[in-house]
């Protein structure tokens, strides 16, 4: 389908003091078929040489209609009349505007337009040589504009107007466009049409889907012109919308004025669903034989359907034809029919099989493991009866059992053997599950054995003391035993140890004889028989002995004796028992340890004895010796202190004994430095320290020992020494300084070796003679040295004395420059000393530069800023020579200035435009902030000077255009006080901070939610573009602004009832945000809305009686709710009506914003009507309700489904139950009314529900 649009406009033009305005109307054109029909009734009799007539002249310009355009059939002269009608009633002043194109060879000729009043005899209406240019592929268009149209037209009911080609031919096309007729008209209609609705019936697709026109609920709307449009909202409906709706139907006529109603559309859903495929459903039988299929769990997963609404349950009908049992597998498969239910209850019914298994295996319970004696005189056992036969079950009773050992039902009679035998059972429940389990049997042989013949046994002990007798050899000799099958061990029992510990005897046996033991004697299968054995132990092995052999021992080191250290000389002995025991003749024990031998030959004589009559003897000689020399443990030196004379002698007593420190075990006889001259020292002794000696040590028997001694002699006599008295001399003639005179300034000394020296700590020599000594203070010390340690001296001061003061011969100004500080201090041993020329006998020692009033010197040598001006400064210098003799001078300080400024930092300088888009920076308030910069003494100015041929004013202005160039390079000048400076680059960053400045805009808006909104708001279009505002921008025109929304809805966006704020900003080209806000105020004027019923029909009590419900949940409001809407229902929730009555049921809302709705309805009470759905209406229980949560559900009778509408009577929940209880979550629902409808097979109930 192809579609052009045909406008024919009668424009009026706005002259307010004649009171004209404008109307248009608007022509559809529908091309299909061939035939091209106006929407007004005109038909044209134009054929499918038109194509794609609808593409737009600038769509053709632009190329996309060559192609689009292209025909099939060729063209003719004076073929295709297009037609079309229209209005002129009250309008004059006609003209015709359109656009005429050809296109890939169609016809070239001239275009003729006629008009007519009856369709049949035709005028001329403008002169006909429209001659397009020549044929160009796509480009050739034609504009006719305002041409005069014939007086004749005017104020017209009907007016056709037709257009063709005049001649030329060709196989491509060619067209009218933009066909437009003006006029004026004065007044214009007023008036609105009048909207009449129809209520109507549709049902939905196989999609789930329908669409009305606006036509379709169109009762017969006029309007005096006539009506050009019709519109119908909503439009499209959806399985959401079953049930009734209400739509809105729009009529408007030429002028633009409209009216609308509200109709009343029923949507139904007549499609029973669509079941693609059915899969069988396998029914597995339970313990109890039995299963009962589950709809929505077995059958719904079963079937394949769909439907143009939703499935609501699948199930198969009665619970007697979803159970089975055993005896429905013989006849797999069971045909069932299942109801498919959609969520409106049509319904689609198809066959299902249903395949009965047993999936569950029998149970089997064999006996537990037990254990049987063999049989008297026999090693087995035979079963008796049933004993070891297990029991089973099985859910279908066909079971059948069997076991491994003889194949059978039954193990009776079975004959076992001794041990275990392990039989497993099976059951088969003839479905193909089998089960088994499995009992161990035991068989035990009982029986003893028996003893007849008990023998002494005798255990002869061995080279260790020990022996163990055999089980299978010394106790199975001694014991005669006999078993029925036959005897498997002898065995001696432990009493509390182990049968090892039984068998085996020693030495202490012997006492105890015989020693009882019991045996125990074991058959092969573990019988036991216990019989006493005696057994005698025997000892015949005799003791040995080995003395040490004969030995000398030194005399102890502390004593003239010997102390036997331990076992060194105690034999050794060994016997097979450990009762033997031995002893010597010395000291009667069993050792000599601790014993203490005399000096000379002792003889010990030993003995064993191991108790049972044996012995063993032997002897050891032991020879003690004193051959210890005495012990030196410590030898001191010895000091000799000379005497007065220079001489010492050392004293054996006195002093060499005390030097020596020795220990005998016999005792020290004496301790001797032998021969006088070896005691005898001088002072010459010193210089060979330390002097050795030799020192002889010798005890009571003649042992001797040699060590040697240090002789240390030592002087301790301090030599003496007499100093001259403190003494002053002036200096020599011409020199600063004195030389000594002889002996003048010498020391006198003694000492009692005579080896001491004497010296001075001037010259260090023995004398002063000839020394120099210099001006002042000279301290002077002597100090005598005896050559043994001992040393004294004396001190005494010598003074110098210069008396001669410095001579001045020159002085120069000094130049004084400021540092970066702006200060300068001159210091008195540089800057002074280098302008002040002096000389002195002695040297100069300092230049200082005196105080001035009182001040210090520091301060009279430190110049700033201001000394500058008051150059030179004259200050007076002190000139010291080094003996503190002075003399004055004054001198001139000249100060100055010669450092340039410091720039530290530099900022870039914002530039900021005015509203005339130009802005001059000031030197003072914009670019001496930018710089930071120091200078010693203090800054003059800071400039931005001229440059690249422009002055510094110049240099300083900017405009809108500098942006683009950011940033700007300028010079600057830091210019100080003292004339110095510096010269820095600054960037200039020029910017516009203005924003956007609006003079002009749109206003607050006010308006209602309508009267039949659905919606506590309504929809706002107040068309706001940047158009709508009056700018003003510093630095470019509206096209440079950036429009868009920042707060609010927008136009043509839902507004909830209250103030809204709409914001909008507007950013220019330099980024500067400007923002502009306005209300709109929505006004709740939509009525309250009551889901009125129709007629009410139900049934009464046994009484006779029926209590009126409470209705008033039926009413709800687009933006009231709670308190908020007022409802009132006459006759009241509660009143009761009898049987039979009609009673009128009214309700009234009333909304917050004071909108009032009415609903009226007759309630019905018939006994004979809702039998069934009052049987099961009673079998029902809900609770509770009101609920804000959950909602139980009961019913004897049980439930399929369960259904959850809203006042609307859309469905917000489905559930599919299928037994006698349901829990239904409305947790996720709004607070409000709602509606349950619960159906079991063919009855179903209504309950209404209140959600908190």
């Amino acid at each position: 389908m192809k579609k052009i649009t045909l406008l024919l406009s009668f424009l009026l033009l706005f002259f307010l003091q004649n009171e004209i305005c404008s109307q248009t109307t608007v022509l559809d054109y529908t091309f299909e078929n061939g035939t091209l029909t106006s929407s007004s009734g005109s038909a044209g009799n134009t054929t499918v040489s038109f194509a794609s007539v609808g593409t737009t002249m600038a769509a053709f310009n632009s190329g996309v209609g060559c192609t689009q355009e292209a025909i099939a059939n060729g063209w003719s002269a004076n073929d295709y009349w297009t037609t079309g009608s229209f209005n002129t009633t009250g309008f004059s002043g006609l003209t015709l505007s359109f656009i005429q194109s050809r296109f890939s060879g169609g016809p070239g000729g001239q275009f003729s337009v006629e008009y007519s009043f009856n369709n049949m005899t035709w005028v001329a209406a403008a002169p006909t040589n429209y001659t397009p240019p020549s044929n160009d592929a796509c480009a050739p268009v034609y504009t006719a504009t305002n041409v005069a149209l014939p007086v004749a037209m005017e104020n017209q009911p009907t007016v056709y107007l037709r257009w063709r080609n005049l001649n030329g031919s060709g196989a491509g096309g060619s067209r009218m466009d933009n066909i437009l007729v003006s006029g004026t008209m004065a007044g214009g209609d007023t008036t609105d049409p009048n909207a009449v609705c129809t209520n109507i019936t549709r049902n939905l697709d196989s999609s789930g889907n329908v669409t009305i026109m606006a036509s379709d609920v169109d009762g017969g709307s006029t309007d005096n012109v006539g009506i050009a449009s019709r519109s119908v909202s909503p439009s499209s409906f959806n399985c959401a919308n079953v049930g009734t709706n209400n739509v809105t139907l729009t009529v408007t006529d030429a002028a633009g004025n409209s009216d609308t109603c509200v109709a009343v559309v029923t949507i139904a859903d007549n499609t029973a669903p669509v079941v693609s495929n059915v899969n069988d459903i396998t029914a597995t039988l339970g313990a109890d034989g039995t299963v009962v299929l589950n709809n929505n769990a077995d059958v719904a997963p079963a079937v394949t359907a769909t439907d143009n609404c939703g499935i609501q349950v699948i199930s198969i009908i009665g619970i007697a034809n979803r159970t089975f049992s055993c005896a429905d597998i013989a006849t797999n498969p069971n045909v069932r029919s299942i109801r498919v239910r959609d969520v409106n209850g049509n319904n689609t019914f198809v066959d299902v099989n249903v395949n009965v298994v047993d999936a569950m295996a029998p149970t089997i319970t064999c006996v537990g493991n037990d254990t049987r004696d063999t049989d008297a005189g026999v090693c087995n056992y035979t079963i008796q009866g049933t004993e070891f036969d297990p029991t089973f079950d099985d859910n279908c009773s066909s079971a059948t059992i069997s076991n491994d050992l003889n194949m059978t039902a039954t193990l009776a009679g079975e004959v076992l053997p001794l041990g275990d035998t392990t039989v497993t059972w099976t059951v088969n429940d003839g479905n193909g599950q089998t089960t088994n389990c499995m009992t161990v049997i035991t068989v035990a042989d009982n029986e003893v054995p028996v003893i007849s013949a008990v023998m002494d046994i005798t255990a002869v002990l061995g080279a260790d003391g020990t022996v163990v007798i055999s089980n299978n050899t010394d106790v199975a000799d001694a014991i005669t035993a006999t078993d029925n099958c036959g005897v498997d061990s002898y065995f001696v029992r432990g009493n509390g140890g182990t049968s090892l510990e039984a068998r085996t005897f020693d030495c202490d046996d012997i006492a105890t004889n015989p020693n009882v033991r019991n045996v125990r004697v074991r058959d092969v299968n573990g019988n036991d028989a216990f019989v006493d054995v005696n057994v005698n132990v025997v000892d015949d092995t005799a003791p040995t002995i080995m003395c040490v052999g004969d030995d000398t021992r030194d005399a102890d080191a502390t004593a003239c004796s010997y102390t036997v250290q331990g076992t060194e000389f105690d034999p050794t002995f060994d016997d097979n028992c450990s009762s033997a025991t031995i002893t010597n003749d010395f000291n009667m024990t069993a050792t000599l340890d601790g014993a203490v031998l005399p000096l000379g030959d002792t003889t010990v004589v030993w003995t064993v004895n191991d108790g049972n009559g044996q012995t063993d003897m032997c002897t050891t000689i032991i020879t003690v010796e004193d051959n210890a020399a005495p012990v030196v443990t410590d030898v001191q030196d010895i000091t000799a202190v000379l005497e007065a004379d220079g001489t010492v002698i050392v004293n054996n007593i006195n002093d060499v004994e005390p030097a020596v420190t020795a220990t005998d075990n016999c005792g020290i006889q004496n301790i001797r430095i032998i021969g006088v001259e070896n005691r005898t020292f001088s002072c010459a002794d010193i210089a060979t320290n330390p002097n050795v000696r030799e020192v002889r040590v010798r005890d009571e028997n003649g042992n001797n020992t040699f060590v040697n001694v240090n002789i240390i002699v030592v002087d301790d006599i301090d030599p003496t020494i007499t100093c001259p008295v403190d003494d002053a001399r002036d200096a020599d003639a011409g020199v600063c300084e004195y030389t000594v005179q002889g002996a003048e300034f010498d020391a006198t000394f003694d000492d009692n070796c005579t080896s001491a020296t004497i010296t001075n700590d001037f010259n260090n020599a023995t004398t002063l003679d000839g020394a120099v000594l210099p001006a002042g203070d000279t301290l002077i010390t002597w100090t005598v040295d005896d050559g043994n340690g001992q040393t004294v001296n004396c001190s005494f001061t010598v003074t110098i004395n210069d008396n001669e003061n410095p001579v001045v011969t020159d002085v120069q100004d000094i130049i004084a420059q400021l540092d970066a500080n702006g200060t300068v201090t001159i210091g008195n041993n540089s800057d002074v000393a280098d302008a002040v020329t002096a000389t002195d006998n002695c040297g100069i020692q300092s230049y200082f530069v005196r105080g001035i009033n009182g001040g210090t010197s520091n301060e009279a040598r430190t110049f700033t800023c201001d000394d500058i001006a008051t150059s030179p400064n004259v200050r007076t210098v002190r000139v010291r020579d080094v003996n503190g003799n002075d003399t004055d001078v004054d001198i001139n300080v000249i100060v100055e200035d010669n450092l340039d400024p410091i720039v530290t930092d530099v900022q870039d300088i914002i530039a900021v435009l005015g509203p005339d888009g130009t802005v001059r920076l000031d030197n003072d308030i914009d670019v001496a902030p930018a710089i930071t910069a120091t200078d010693n003494c203090e800054i003059l100015d800071i400039r931005i000077t001229g440059g690249n041929g422009m002055t510094g004013v110049e240099n300083r202005t900017f405009d809108c255009d500098d942006i683009a160039n950011n940033p700007h390079v300028r010079r600057v000048r830091v210019r100080d006080v003292n004339g110095n400076r510096a010269l820095v680059d600054v960037n200039v960053i020029v910017q516009d901070n203005t924003g956007v400045i609006i003079t002009d805009g749109p206003l607050d808006i006010f308006t209602g939610t309508g009267s039949s909104a659905g919606e506590c708001g309504a929809i706002v279009n107040y068309g706001v573009g940047i158009a709508a505002f009056v700018l003003e921008n510093n630095c470019g025109d509206d096209s440079s602004i950036v429009f868009e929304q920042t707060a609010g809805l927008g136009s043509g966006a839902f507004f909830p009832v209250g103030t809204t704020s709409e914001e909008f900003s507007f950013t220019d080209n330099n980024g500067n945000v400007t923002t502009y806000s306005f209300d709109v105020t929505i006004t709740d004027t939509t009525l309250p809305v009551i889901a009125c019923p129709g007629q009410v029909t139900v049934g009464s009590d046994d009484e006779g009686n029926y209590t009126i419900e409470d209705y008033t949940d039926l009413a709800t409001d687009n933006c009231s709710s709670g308190t908020d809407l007022v409802i009132t229902q006459e006759p009241a929730a509660g009143t009761v009506v009898t049987d039979p009555s009609t009673t009128e049921v009214t309700i009234i809302a009333t909304d917050e914003a004071g909108n009032t709705t009415t609903c009226a309805f007759n309630l019905v009470v018939d006994e004979t009507l809702g039998v069934n759905d009052e049987a099961f209406n009673n079998s029902i229980i809900l609770y509770p309700n009101p609920t804000n949560d959950i909602i139980n559900i009961t019913s004897k009778n049980g439930i399929d489904t369960i259904t959850i509408y809203d006042l609307r009577g859309r469905v917000v929940e489905n559930q599919v139950v299928t037994e006698t209880s349901a829990i239904v979550s409305m947790a996720s629902l709004s607070s409000g009314v709602y509606l349950l409808q619960i159906a079991q097979g063919e009855n179903s109930i209504v309950k209404r529900v209140i959600k908190e």
